[in-house]
């Protein structure tokens, strides 16, 4: 639950997008309330406050997060008496102090997916990112110092929140003792001795001129941002990036276990935005705002069933050149020509991708693929193979549901018939009932004689 308290209010994410950050010199200690309703769909990561929900430093000393019915959802682990107050302090460090002013407990020791200046990460510490740009819950990556000294970022077990595999990494574990975002915007790992043992954001930023923050997005790059205090020479009035790591997510990533970079079936590319996940042809994205969940086929697969045909008519393939699925292949050929290859795929129903790497050798895949990237430094080409017309429908699949469509409309004609027909029976039947009703009656209290022959019946 130590996520909860930064999150609510806000001391790493307070300069982030808010225009009071950027109106006064006492930031944080300004901003701070006016940022608790903007926070609240951010507190807590995976266990979201609702409206009405309070923070609150009781007379004994506690710090506590309760929601709108009064449960206790967090509190602070001071475990220690005397709070007499808490501060928010310009360096975005939320801090519980005895009448001493001496930390008892502070938000700088309880990162989530964000540091600060003069913010230190020790062994142990990690930094998790949120799900997705707009959803705060902990996400797919972490960035992490080890407790053998050795710094990485990494893909986790989602949902889960163990690490899995590393895309960057120092390599060198007995080293890493903290990482330090000091006060001229560079971070970098220390030794025990206080020795720079790596570079992570090499560039100095001025903390007089901007605002700072590292932050590890929703897609896992580690990005150093800044946001110009004033008019700065080329600086937007914007956040913006100074360094990021790594380099190229999208190649960087290549696991033998989950989906890469982008999810299963799916392709990472990096462009001057960053990295952008895309579907090939006839896939479509599980869910649009979750991209990285990956990509799904959108038509039916080819039939592998006893005694049906290949359908290797019904199927073609998409180039795509610069691409490829690193990992689960399964089956390996070499010395061959590419017609031999796409063929080879066509009349296998197991067969999703066939990557051909120029030399004569082709691989051929199966589905989910992974590690999709598309990138110049792949020399082959990916051959994917679709549907023909992106149909979603098997041959004879149509006729049949014509004649479901048929046998619907007659259904449906036949029932229409019968309600017009009742329509008309029922009126006639109610008037026949009413009519005996009333000349029964009629008999009964009749004060002079009729001819019952010209009655009508």
């Amino acid at each position: 639950m130590a996520f909860a308290l930064l999150y609510l209010i806000c001391f790493i994410l307070v300069a982030f997008s808010l225009p009071c950050m950027y109106r006064h010199s006492s930031n944080f200690r300004k901003c701070v309330f006016r940022l608790i309703t903007h926070c609240k769909k951010q507190s807590n990561r995976d266990r979201l406050v609702t409206q009405g929900s309070k923070v609150e430093l009781t007379s004994d000393g506690q710090f506590v997060l309760n929601d709108a019915r009064g449960n206790q959802i967090w509190y602070a682990d001071s475990f220690r008496t005397g709070v007499s107050h808490a501060a928010m302090l310009d360096t975005g460090n939320f801090v519980l102090a005895n009448r001493n002013s001496t930390y008892l407990w502070e938000s700088f020791d309880q990162p989530t997916d964000t540091i600060l200046p003069t913010q230190t990460l020790n062994q142990n510490g990690i930094l998790f990112a949120r799900y997705t740009e707009t959803n705060y819950s902990i996400g797919r990556f972490m960035f992490s110092l080890q407790s053998d000294g050795s710094l990485s970022l990494s893909t986790t077990t989602f949902p889960q929140h163990s690490r899995r595999t590393d895309y960057w990494s120092t390599g060198n574990t007995d080293i890493g003792f903290q990482v330090i975002f000091n006060q001229s915007g560079l971070i970098y790992l220390t030794s025990k001795n206080g020795a720079i043992r790596k570079t992570i954001s090499p560039t100095p930023v001025s903390i007089e001129d901007f605002y700072q923050r590292a932050t590890l997005d929703y897609n896992g790059v580690l990005r150093h941002y800044v946001y110009p205090k004033s008019s700065v020479g080329r600086w937007p009035n914007a956040w913006s990036t100074s360094s990021f790591i790594p380099s190229n997510i999208c190649t960087a990533i290549v696991e033998k276990i989950g989906g890469g970079a982008c999810g299963v079936n799916s392709l990472c590319r990096l462009d001057d935005l960053g990295p952008t996940c895309h579907c090939p042809n006839g896939y479509t994205f599980i869910d649009p705002n979750d991209v990285l969940k990956g990509c799904k086929q959108n038509f039916v697969p080819q039939s592998c069933g006893a005694g049906s045909s290949p359908e290797t008519d019904a199927f073609d393939f998409q180039e795509m050149k610069n691409t490829n699925m690193h990992y689960l292949d399964y089956e390996l050929f070499e010395g061959l020509h590419e017609d031999w290859c796409r063929q080879s795929c066509l009349e296998d129903c197991f067969c999703a991708v066939v990557y051909f790497n120029g030399d004569g050798v082709c691989y051929k895949k199966g589905l989910p693929f992974s590690n999709g990237v598309i990138d110049p430094s792949v020399t082959g080409k990916a051959i994917v193979k679709i549907r023909k017309d992106n149909s979603t429908l098997k041959d004879g699949s149509a006729n049949s549901k014509n004649k479901d469509d048929s046998t619907l409309i007659s259904v449906g004609s036949v029932l229409l018939s019968s309600l017009g027909i009742l329509n008309f029976i029922l009126p006639l039947i109610t008037y026949v009932v009413v009519s005996r009703i009333y000349f029964s009656k009629a008999e009964v209290v009749q004060p002079y004689q009729v001819m019952t022959e010209v009655n009508l019946r």
